[in-house]
Formats: C-alpha cells, sequence, structure tokens
C-alpha cells in the first residue's frame, strides 16, 4: 500500500482506469508518469474518451 500522500494520488487514475475497464471501458493509455504528473486514458462504452491525471506537484 503506498505510505506517502503523493503515491496515493498517483495510484488514482490507476485505480480509475481499473474500475472504467470493468464497466466496459477500453483503455486508450495505461495510467503512467508523465511530464507533467502522473496520467491515464480511456474510451467509454459509446466511444468518448476520458483523460484521469494528477499533478506532479513540482
Amino acid at each position: 500500500m503506498p505510505h506517502s500522500m503523493k503515491e496515493r494520488w498517483c495510484a488514482l487514475p490507476r485505480l480509475i482506469a481499473v474500475r472504467q475497464v470493468a464497466a466496459g471501458a477500453d483503455v486508450v493509455t495505461e495510467p503512467t508518469t508523465q511530464p507533467w504528473g502522473y496520467a491515464g486514458a480511456f474510451a467509454d462504452p459509446d466511444g468518448h474518451l476520458w483523460m484521469v491525471s494528477v499533478d506532479s506537484g513540482s
């Protein structure tokens, strides 16, 4: 389990993506570290694209 608040926030996009895939979404971009923070994208069952991101805090 993550220990720092930053680790907890960075886990959020991955947790959201897992729940969305379980509901029928397709992962477009796996949640991963980006230059601005941590982000991932998915397409909902209707084809709409969604991005979930967390600022790096820097």
